[in-house]
């Protein structure tokens, strides 16, 4: 105080050094909130133990990405979260809020039934491919299976009726630029087996599978951070589950409705893989060839956790990723509840 008060050429006041009980109170209280403390009963924020996160992503053979937000407090942990990943069955997650969205709004009607076109590619995950005969089911029908089973059938019909340019338009309302839906998963899978420009058809479905087999694979767009890709950004995934968790995208019932189709995913082998039974998930994986993904939330008794994890390896047959991103995201979760998360094997290291 004296040295300020000697710059500016004031006299010290003696007061300053003999006040009340409760402006001594305010004083400490101000000067451990600006040196880095708390007030008296509110806990420090969650600590991330980065360093060990680092070294683990560091480590893998490629690139990782990763983000975890303590939504209770507001901690985060990022590694490479504003760099955007090729996010195969990721980006699923973005086009049903678009879904529900235009629902809400009256562009379309959930019950309504759709006829599944020819000219969707059967390949990749799912179960439509193996029915007979001509499937026609309600768009809430086959959001579900595009949530649930991961069905690229369903997906590329969904991406059809909402329009990747609605679904890009509200992630530029949200500024999530490192986030864009670019093209159907149909066409994606023609494109990383060199048949980009071919049009999809049975025939050059049983190409896909051919090219596959014989190692054609084109490494090119598919799997890069371009905008013309489908790509998402870590830290972008993470926000938008946590405006999705928060009720701030859709109304109670819509939002209650995504989030059980996330917690029915049938994959929880990525950021589920270390959490404790009994504790939901509600996420969305993708992977494919040299990607690994999943994105979403960890609903921990004392509130809930987001995570978008990407994992894209420089070696095409390397499968380590997945694991990477299931041990980082056992330590985030750790970090926060350390009692909800399984011990890593010892055979698995």
């Amino acid at each position: 105080m004296r040295q300020e008060a000697g710059k500016t050429g004031a006299p010290a006041r003696p007061e300053h050094r003999s006040l009340n009980g409760k402006t001594n109170f305010i004083l400490l209280l101000t000067c451990g909130l600006f040196l880095g403390g708390t007030a008296p009963g509110n806990p420090p924020k969650t600590q991330f133990p980065r360093q060990e996160l680092d070294s683990m992503a560091s480590r893998f053979g490629g690139r990782i990405g990763f983000f975890a937000r303590n939504v209770a407090d507001g901690a985060e942990y990022s590694y490479n979260g504003d760099q955007r990943f090729p996010p195969a069955s990721v980006i699923k997650l973005p086009v049903m809020i678009e879904l529900y969205r235009q629902a809400a709004a009256g562009s379309l009607d959930l019950d309504a039934k759709e006829t599944l076109p020819q000219d969707i590619s059967t390949h990749g995950s799912g179960v439509l491919k193996r029915r007979e005969g001509p499937v026609s089911l309600t768009l809430r029908e086959y959001c579900r299976l595009m949530m649930v089973h991961s069905d690229n059938m369903a997906t590329d019909l969904v991406m059809r009726k909402v329009g990747l340019e609605a679904v890009n338009r509200f992630l530029g309302e949200l500024g999530l630029k490192n986030t864009r839906a670019s093209m159907e998963l149909g066409r994606w899978h023609y494109l990383i087996v060199s048949l980009a420009k071919a049009p999809i058809s049975r025939e050059n479905d049983d190409r896909i599978l051919k090219n596959m087999r014989s190692g054609k694979y084109d490494d090119g767009l598919g799997y890069s951070d371009s905008l013309d890709n489908n790509v998402c950004g870590p830290r972008d995934i993470g926000s938008l589950l946590a405006k999705l968790y928060g009720g701030e995208l859709a109304s109670r019932e819509d939002t209650r409705e995504m989030l059980d189709l996330m917690r029915a995913s049938t994959h929880k082998r990525t950021i589920a893989k270390y959490v404790k039974e009994g504790i939901p998930v509600a996420n969305k994986y993708g992977g494919s060839r040299r990607i690994a993904a999943d994105s979403g939330v960890v609903e921990l008794p004392g509130g809930p956790v987001v995570m978008a994890a990407f994992a894209l390896s420089d070696d095409p047959g390397d499968r380590s990723g997945r694991e990477i991103l299931a041990r980082m995201a056992r330590l985030a979760v750790a970090a926060v509840a350390p009692s909800a998360v399984k011990p890593v094997p010892q055979t698995g290291r």
